[in-house]
């Protein structure tokens, strides 16, 4: 149980580590952003205050409180608000972080299967966005001059999530997809006639099958531990 629950918050998107992440990227107190702007706030309320009620020096403490209530607020609300984004974001940085060291390794050594995982849901993540553009381009979608969905990371890394049968078969399928469809589309390509600049979705291009398995396959590599 603890080795399991070490594992969920050593995760980049667990709680503890994004709440750690935001706490230290938050500049709590900082001159130029916190305490000028709180001090400018305070100082214009003061004085708007000290207007409505008559601008008299015997009626200046209800502004002067006015002005530091102000002043507080302002440096509780951006703190809040920039350490609410921060935690929002701590996920992605945690990430990208944890890529940086795993790339950072001696070569030649052999990365985890969870830094795998994460490196291979990248590439999967940007193929299902590749995929939705087309998409988009309905009601006739249609590829763009230089589409192509990459497989460089699973090239490099399949002997990595081999290890884990499972996750390795549901991958694959989505690969095998990938690979098909670029082979499909290679030939379309070839065989298009000079004046087609963008080739249309076709079935034989079999696009959905890729979607379906890639969905699939970001499904288990986000399951994985180590995984985002």
């Amino acid at each position: 149980m603890g080795t399991n629950a070490e594992t969920v918050a050593a995760q980049p998107r667990s709680f503890r580590r994004r709440w750690e992440r935001a706490r230290l990227d938050t500049e709590w107190l900082s001159v130029s952003s916190d305490v000028a702007p709180s001090a400018i706030a305070g100082v214009i309320t003061t004085l708007v205050t000290w207007g409505i009620v008559g601008g008299r020096i015997e009626d200046l403490a209800i502004p002067l409180a006015a002005g530091l209530i102000a002043a507080t607020l302002f440096l509780l609300l951006k703190n809040s608000i920039e350490f609410v984004w921060n935690f929002a974001v701590a996920g992605y940085k945690n990430e990208v972080d944890d890529l940086r060291v795993e790339l950072a390794r001696p070569k030649g050594a052999t990365p985890s299967v969870g830094a795998a995982s994460r490196l291979l849901l990248g590439e999967l993540q940007v193929i299902a966005d590749q995929v939705s553009v087309v998409w988009q381009t309905r009601p006739h979608p249609h590829y763009s001059e230089d589409f192509h969905l990459s497989t460089a990371r699973w090239d490099a890394h399949e002997p990595t999530i081999a290890s884990d049968p499972n996750l390795h078969a549901q991958v694959a399928q989505a690969y095998v997809a990938i690979q098909s469809f670029n082979n499909r589309f290679a030939m379309r390509m070839a065989r298009k006639s000079s004046d087609t600049k963008l080739l249309a979705v076709i079935s034989d291009d079999h696009l959905e099958e890729v979607e379906r398995t890639v969905t699939q396959a970001i499904l288990a590599l986000r399951a994985t531990p180590g995984g985002c």
